[in-house]
């Protein structure tokens, strides 16, 4: 735990992990998105809107 007079320093291990978990909610925000619009499209031809 940080006191006043000795901040808390992010490490370059903790900055990786911190960043590689960031990385991980884009990527399966990404894929849900690709999914979606390729369901969307599906039935629109399905049902031959298109």
């Amino acid at each position: 735990m940080a006191t006043k007079n000795q901040p808390k320093k992010f490490s370059d291990m903790e900055f990786l992990q911190t960043s590689a978990r960031e990385n991980n909610k884009v990527i399966y925000i990404a894929i849900v998105l690709v999914l979606v619009f390729t369901l969307v499209a599906m039935t629109g031809v399905y049902y031959e809107y298109w």
